[in-house]
């Protein structure tokens, strides 16, 4: 279980079998402290201040959308979510390093294993019981989405598997032709999902919606089983004009809430913000889905003579050709958990598949895990938008573990993050000295 290190004249590792890095946790977790006790509270501290900022916009953003009068019941329970959600992040960050010293003190030292996964999992279990139920659900889809992004990059990098080329506009065409045929059999649904299925294809195409009289041009006529208003022509043209407009606006006024301080200090960034192309390319996306989807569906309905559920698989999945207007690795992934999710929860109430209790519970500890491990060994094949958000959520701290160290048990760990703390050379260990006497690049301060 000792680590086998081989040195080249240079100093440099050519060769190396570790099982076992034997070292303490202020070596390679918290060089920025010497004691366990505060690493892990200063952390909890940090995150739960930085969660605060987070939640408090998140949670407003989501009152202020939902158009309601301020009621003092209400502000209580917006202030009780704020703080709920907050302390369930600050002790995520807490546990991590909590678990991550207390697992290295019980087993002698750092592996593969227990200075990453395993106290990244401890820490995100015991956090996620903290936050409410109802959150656990997105909070468990939100992250296993980053992290089977992530584990492709990982296996990408590895050679294990290839890159391929349009790869999620496919992942998003096989997730809609799931989808499409899905929404069209659900009468009703508070999922987010069904809402904006029903927002983007529209209330017609559902199996249970009223049939309507044509009143459109008789030149232009719909099917007997088409159940939009007017002609099919003009429904599919509607689609595709009305999606585009809100995908254009939805997209320029996300930008521009993010650019709200930039505008205050400069009002001409406004015109920037309006003619950014990303608009129209999210335009095109929105609008296309919804364009092409009616118009298979109208047509599959002439064609045929019958207006049959597989027909949704072809319109759904033709459906998602518009992402080549605005490709996106993360949207398609998470629709595809989504879809997954809505899936597995429909089989359960069917009573053909089996409800697992605590699933929601493990799923997210699990995902955690993986994305922190990710984090420890290997940041350059984080996602980098998860990267920039935990070093940003631990004000640096996740950045300046010595990686250099845990070098010796992942190579590469240090690659993109090659921080070198300085030591107070009286809390040094006696192992980590006999690696300074042969690697000239670490310091220490007396």
């Amino acid at each position: 279980f000792q680590s086998i290190i081989i040195y080249t004249r240079n100093h440099s590792i050519v060769e190396m079998s570790a099982s076992k890095l034997i070292c303490s946790c202020y070596d390679a977790g918290h060089p920025w402290t010497t004691s366990c006790a505060d690493s892990a509270v200063g952390v909890g501290a940090i995150a739960f201040k930085q969660s605060l900022r987070i939640y408090t916009s998140v949670y407003l953003l989501s009152y202020v959308a939902r158009g309601k009068k301020p009621v003092p019941a209400d502000i209580k329970k917006l202030l009780r979510g704020i703080l709920q959600s907050s302390a369930f992040l600050g002790f995520n960050g807490f546990g991590f390093i909590g678990s991550f010293c207390a697992v290295r003190y019980f087993s002698g030292g750092f592996t593969k294993f227990n200075a990453g996964f395993l106290p990244a999992f401890i820490g995100s279990f015991l956090a996620i019981l903290i936050e409410r139920p109802s959150r656990r659900g997105q909070l468990a889809l939100y992250v296993t989405n980053v992290a089977s992004e992530s584990v492709w990059r990982m296996l990408v990098a590895r050679g294990i598997v290839k890159s391929v080329r349009h790869g999620e506009v496919l992942v998003f065409m096989l997730t809609l032709a799931a989808l499409v045929p899905w929404y069209r059999r659900c009468t009703s649904s508070r999922d987010s999902v069904y809402s904006l299925s029903r927002f983007i294809i529209g209330g017609s195409e559902r199996f249970s919606a009223p049939i309507y009289p044509d009143h459109g041009n008789r030149r232009c006529t719909k099917h007997a089983l088409c159940k939009h208003k007017n002609s099919c022509i003009y429904y599919m043209l509607e689609g595709f004009v009305k999606k585009f407009i809100a995908g254009y606006g939805i997209h320029a006024g996300f930008r521009f809430i993010l650019s709200f301080a930039n505008l205050l200090r400069n009002p001409r960034l406004i015109t920037k913000i309006v003619s950014n192309m990303d608009n129209v390319k999210f335009g095109l996306f929105v609008g296309g889905i919804s364009g092409i989807v009616r118009s298979v569906l109208c047509n599959l309905r002439w064609i045929t003579g019958k207006d049959r559920p597989e027909h949704g698989v072809i319109a759904g999945f033709l459906g998602g050709l518009p992402m080549l207007f605005y490709k996106s690795t993360t949207l398609a992934s998470y629709l595809m958990w989504k879809t997954i999710e809505v899936v597995y929860r429909e089989g359960i109430q069917a009573g053909k598949l089996p409800a697992i209790p605590g699933f929601i519970e493990f799923l997210y500890s699990f995902s955690t895990a993986m994305l922190f491990h990710m984090a420890v060994f290997e940041p350059h094949n984080l996602k980098p938008s998860y990267w920039k958000f935990l070093v940003n959520l631990t004000d640096l701290r996740f950045a300046q573990m010595n990686r250099q160290v845990l070098d010796l048990i992942l190579p590469k760990a240090s690659s993109s993050v090659p921080f070198w703390p300085k030591y107070e050379a009286d809390h040094v260990s006696q192992e980590l000295r006999s690696m300074f006497g042969l690697n000239p690049h670490f310091s220490m301060t007396s």
